[in-house]
C-alpha cells in the first residue's frame, strides 16, 4: 500500500475541487485526457518524462512518456509558447 502524508489545506478553484479516491475508482473519465497516461507511473512511483501534444484543450495528438533514471539526462523540448510578465 502506498500513502501520501498531506499536510496542507485543500483548495477548490475553478478547474477542480479535491476528492480522494480508492486506486480503483479513479474517475479518468472526467479527468484530464493525459492523466490516465502518466497517473499509473507516479502511483507506482516510478521516475517517469512525459510530453503531451495537445489539439485544443481536450484532444492528445502525440505523446511520450519513459522512464527516467536521472533527470539531468532529459532532453526536454522547448514549449512553444511562453508566459510574459
Amino acid at each position: 500500500m502506498y500513502s501520501i502524508v498531506y499536510n496542507c489545506d485543500d483548495i477548490v478553484c475553478a478547474e477542480m475541487r479535491p476528492h480522494w479516491y480508492k486506486l480503483d475508482d479513479i474517475p479518468f473519465d472526467s479527468m484530464w485526457a493525459d492523466d490516465s497516461f502518466w497517473f499509473p507511473w507516479m502511483l507506482a512511483d516510478k521516475p517517469f518524462y512525459g510530453y503531451f501534444k495537445y489539439r485544443g484543450m481536450d484532444t492528445i495528438v502525440s505523446h511520450e512518456i519513459s522512464s527516467v533514471v536521472d533527470f539531468k539526462s532529459v532532453d526536454i523540448p522547448k514549449c512553444p509558447f511562453h508566459l510574459v510578465n
